[in-house]
């Protein structure tokens, strides 16, 4: 599958949703991120409405934003239902009984051919906006650096997973990756704005 993070959580607070929404948006722009801030609704079968517990809902609404922080990497999902529970929309619109409901209330992002340096501008992100918004979030990282923050063993693990082999198959595939930035780039930028909000923040308190 390539190296990837899966995460889980609640939002605590649902108003809260557009705040984040807006303030994902800000910073994807200054990063010139592609991304898509827009509600998603979907009417399921009965039978399996009753298996992710909304029996009582014609459909699910979910609210919020998802980003791509690099041509290589997946989106990164920040989407609620009305009860809080971060999920994808890319997972409820295949959604059947068959799947564990804990999957459905859950996303997951690669980054292998982002390379790591993207991957830790991503949890970097989570982790303020995880901080901030009070998302409960849970994070199983196949790279190891959300528990550890070591970045050598991150790359260790990019390793591992075939990256650098996979990134030149890929190349002479004929594929044309032209990122705004390096992913070094990428990094450096995001910490610098999530530096300049935290100082921001602190001003204000």
């Amino acid at each position: 599958m390539g190296l990837t993070f899966h995460y889980q959580g609640t939002i605590k607070e649902i108003k809260r949703i557009s705040e984040l929404s807006d303030e994902v948006k800000d910073i994807c722009e200054t990063m010139d991120w592609r991304y898509q801030n827009r509600d998603f609704e979907f009417k399921l079968d009965t039978h399996v409405m009753q298996h992710i517990g909304f029996e009582n809902q014609s459909s699910i609404v979910v609210r919020g934003i998802m980003f791509c922080p690099h041509p290589e990497s997946e989106w990164v999902y920040l989407y609620f239902t009305k009860r809080g529970q971060l999920t994808s929309p890319a997972t409820l619109q295949f959604v059947d009984i068959s799947i564990d409901p804990k999957f459905i209330f859950s996303a997951f992002t690669k980054t292998q051919y982002a390379g790591p340096e993207v991957h830790v501008a991503v949890l970097k992100l989570l982790d303020y906006l995880n901080r901030k918004y009070e998302l409960s979030l849970q994070i199983t990282d196949e790279g190891e650096y959300w528990e550890t923050k070591d970045e050598t063993r991150l790359k260790n693990n990019f390793e591992r997973n075939g990256m650098l082999n996979d990134m030149v198959a890929h190349a002479l595939e004929g594929s044309e990756v032209t990122p705004a930035m390096t992913p070094l780039g990428i990094l450096k930028q995001i910490e610098d704005i999530l530096k300049k909000i935290s100082k921001r923040d602190g001003e204000h308190l």
